[in-house]
């Protein structure tokens, strides 16, 4: 076989591998630049070993919802890893306001009390109602104070669900019904996750467990989990952290939560965004 460029006979390269990806991993990249945007070799690489870590670590299935938060666009970073379908049902972000910015290091808010991301993921949501985790990955901001995960319901009875990384520069609050604290934390940069097995109730960073109360979940929360906000809440709901990474999904133990938390790190590792 001849090739030619113009008028030029070139020697063809044979031998060269493709590049093959985890499945979940590239029907992610698939959907990112089926939307018109663009990862770089880096991006996907990242990406692709922490789907791989979480796999290997029994932690892909108790995920529901994960936001690597990578292209730094709102197109890019709207997709749930687990399901990258463009629709509520799959999960996807919805950037709400005019109060975000995106790029390299991941998504910020303004502290704008109308600015948030909707995860379309209620707290009682997918096999959920006794147990939940999420958390956040925050990288920037101020950290002066707001809800960095969150949904109320004010009707029948009041209740939250949230996870704040920092209010007033100097507290960790969880939440699954009643408001569990953990001081002395005067700039939460980090992972930060918020668990409850249904009965218990926990706060983790950095993959180690900070607080512990008994708490019954309230199954009266029934609106989607926010990001960057408590909507519906009152006027400081609203933070202006950064995140580099999110999830939302079934309860984990002290050895899953350790174990996210050295995927997520060396993931963010990776992306030079760590903390």
């Amino acid at each position: 076989m001849s090739i030619y460029l113009g008028n030029t006979k070139v020697k063809p390269i044979f031998g060269a591998t493709a590049i093959t990806y985890d499945p979940d991993a590239q029907a992610f990249f698939t959907a990112v630049e089926g939307g018109g945007d663009t990862l770089t070799i880096t991006e996907k690489d990242a990406v692709n070993t922490l789907v791989v870590s979480l796999k290997a670590d029994s932690l892909w299935t108790p995920l529901q919802a994960i936001y690597p938060f990578v292209g730094g666009t709102s197109g890019s970073m709207k997709w749930n890893l687990k399901d990258p379908q463009d629709t509520n049902a799959a999960y996807r972000m919805q950037f709400t306001g005019s109060g975000w910015t995106f790029d390299a290091n991941g998504v910020q808010q303004s502290n704008s009390s109308t600015t948030y991301g909707n995860t379309h993921y209620a707290a009682d949501t997918n096999d959920n109602t006794i147990g939940m985790s999420m958390g956040v990955y925050i990288n920037g901001g101020t950290n002066a104070q707001g809800y960095d995960l969150a949904s109320i319901t004010f009707t029948p009875s009041t209740a939250e669900t949230a996870l704040i990384a920092g209010f007033g520069n100097n507290t960790f609050y969880v939440a699954y019904g009643g408001l569990v604290t953990t001081s002395a934390y005067t700039m939460p940069n980090g992972f930060f996750v918020a668990n409850s097995d249904g009965s218990t109730t926990k706060g983790y960073r950095n993959g180690s467990e900070v607080s512990t109360a008994a708490q019954t979940r309230n199954l009266n929360v029934v609106n989607a989990i926010n990001l960057g906000n408590r909507v519906g809440g009152v006027g400081d709901s609203a933070t202006d952290r950064r995140y580099a990474f999110c999830f939302l999904g079934k309860s984990l133990d002290a050895t899953q939560n350790s174990d996210l938390y050295t995927a997520v790190q060396a993931f963010e590792t990776t992306l030079s965004r760590n903390i």
